[in-house]
């Protein structure tokens, strides 16, 4: 096939493929294909390419036959065809993709890649618009298709309670309480909560209305994210959502740990030489050390947590390892922290007092095995201030 594709700096270029393979990821086309502008093998987002010329095997070759598989509407094509019907079929709407894939994939650099800092005041209240109606979106989906909707308001602090597992007990078992009626009005995040009668809440401050309290919850919690960090991204802010495993409208420790793990197990730990923001994290499938500390730092960000990115150094320098901090009040049973006193000074700045749990890449309350025990503390940043940064 004759392509024309665009990367996401809105650069073009026309070339050869050979289409190996399509496929669907998160919902969206991509196109494994050997390039012939590049020489190898390479990874496409169906929405940005153009098919400009075409050479399709015959359905009827006994060769092709004998490589064709079965699509959704029992007609049998190979990739080349299957392409061609896909790409004749699909909308601008349903290709828009992360660029979450094996392999080299076609991708601008830092420097070309914003095509809206040209008129980054209208791009930021355009995105700030379209993420609250997404977050509205995804919300009422996430009511509509789950169960667990029972709702436990609490205050606007992260719950660090963790239960202890222990031995099994051979008393009768009480039977269960009735849920509790659910509060007329309570706070989250500093915004005053009110239920309706008809079970609607709003606030009043936001000038907003949702269905049910967690729903609500998910608004403000957008809301305070897009505003801190600038970064608004659908998928992106569902992954975020989706922590509440038990629909609650709150963050446990429990939901922390899982979250990790999902994190650990979906994506690739890949280097590069800038801090990418979540959301190129999400699309690109993958980092360093620090792109995982700032796409978990994004969600515990999101859920009103205050997390940090730390980075630690061997005594005698070399390369460094990051990681997430969270900070707590008080220990988390369970969970290893480490104990600040007053008067503790990181790159000048004072550090909370407190204790601040550690969130490596593929562990919950410790450090990975790339550290040694003496390596020290050097930095402790705010993670939107590292987006983009090279490290």
């Amino acid at each position: 096939m004759r392509i024309r594709y665009e990367n996401n700096a809105g650069e073009q270029s026309e070339r050869t493929i050979e289409p190996l393979s399509i496929y669907i990821k998160y919902g969206k086309w991509y196109v494994e294909a050997y390039c012939h502008l590049r020489e190898e093998e390479r990874t496409f987002a169906l929405r940005r390419m153009d098919i400009l010329e075409e050479d399709l095997p015959d359905q009827s070759s006994r060769d092709y036959a004998d490589q064709a598989f079965t699509h959704h509407d029992t007609f049998q094509y190979g990739p080349a065809l299957l392409l061609h019907e896909v790409a004749s079929r699909c909308t601008t709407a349903n290709l828009n993709s992360p660029s979450d894939t094996a392999g080299p994939v076609e991708t601008a650099t830092l420097t070309d890649r914003k095509k809206e800092d040209r008129y980054p005041v209208f791009y930021f209240f355009l995105k700030v618009f379209g993420t609250i109606f997404a977050v509205i979106g995804l919300s009422l989906m996430i009511a509509l298709f789950s169960e667990g909707t029972y709702e436990s308001p609490k205050n606007s602090e992260p719950d660090n309670s963790l239960p202890v597992a222990g031995a099994a007990s051979s008393e009768s078992v009480p039977a269960p309480r009735p849920p509790e009626p659910l509060p007329a009005q309570w706070t989250y995040r500093g915004y005053r909560i009110h239920r309706s009668e008809d079970g609607t809440v709003s606030v009043s401050e936001l000038e907003v209305e949702a269905k049910s309290g967690r729903m609500m919850h998910y608004l403000i919690n957008a809301s305070f994210f897009i505003n801190e960090t600038g970064v608004s991204d659908e998928e992106l802010l569902f992954n975020y959502i989706s922590a509440d495993t038990d629909k609650n409208g709150h963050l446990s420790w429990q939901e922390v740990a899982e979250f990790q793990r999902r994190t650990y197990r979906s994506f690739t730990y890949a280097n590069n030489s800038r801090a990418l923001p979540p959301d190129e994290f999400l699309r690109r499938g993958g980092g360093d050390c620090e792109d995982f500390a700032l796409y978990t730092c994004g969600m515990l960000r999101f859920w009103g947590w205050n997390c940090k990115v730390a980075s630690y150094y061997p005594p005698d320098g070399g390369v460094g390892h990051a990681l997430a901090l969270v900070w707590s009040e008080k220990p988390i049973r369970g969970y290893g922290y480490i104990e600040v006193p007053e008067g503790i000074y990181i790159s000048g700045r004072e550090m909370r007092r407190g204790y601040w749990i550690p969130i490596d890449y593929d562990r919950v309350g410790a450090f990975s095995e790339v550290m040694a025990s003496d390596w020290k503390l050097w930095n402790l940043e705010e993670p939107q201030s590292l987006y983009w940064r090279v490290m």
